[in-house]
C-alpha cells in the first residue's frame, strides 16, 4: 500500500497509520525505511492491557 501512495505522495508529505498488530507495526516500519521515509518516534496509546495503538508518522 505504502508504495502506491508513494507514487503520488508529493515530498514532504506524510503517511499517518495506527496500528495494533505487532506485524502491522512493523511493515509499516520497513516499508518506510525501504522508500527512506524519516520515521518520527512512535505514539504509543493504551486504551487497556488488551488493546494499546501505536501511531506511525513517515515524511516522504
Amino acid at each position: 500500500m505504502m508504495h502506491k501512495i508513494d507514487a503520488i505522495l508529493e515530498q514532504g508529505g506524510v503517511i499517518v497509520m495506527n496500528t495494533i498488530l505487532e506485524k502491522s507495526y512493523n511493515t509499516f516500519i520497513k516499508c518506510a525505511h525501504d522508500l527512506n521515509y524519516k520515521l518520527t518516534p512512535p505514539l504509543k496509546v493504551t486504551l487497556n492491557e488488551h488493546n494499546t495503538v501505536h501511531v506511525l508518522v513517515a515524511k516522504k
